[in-house]
């Protein structure tokens, strides 16, 4: 499989913001920090069991084809780098 792009899962978003929850990640070429909130089933990334941070590549979109102000993303396909 080819995939999009390399990046950083930094680790969960704890903070208490309106864009808060998820997990962070760092997508190389892409300027601002995103978030994700799940990972497809086939990825065997354990997020709850993970020592951050992950590398991985993935292919990804934001929801409905625009960025959100929150800047979430949906991850359609990932594995560890």
């Amino acid at each position: 499989m080819t995939y999009m792009n390399t990046a950083t899962i930094t680790g969960q978003d704890l903070t208490m913001t309106p864009c808060s929850g998820g997990y962070f990640i760092s997508i190389d070429g892409i300027s601002a920090i995103s978030r994700f909130y799940t990972l497809p089933a086939a990825s065997n990334i354990d997020l709850t069991t993970a020592t951050f941070p992950i590398n991985v590549k993935l292919n990804w979109h934001h929801p409905a084809g625009d960025p959100s102000p929150c800047n979430v993303i949906i991850v359609d396909a990932i594995v560890k780098n």
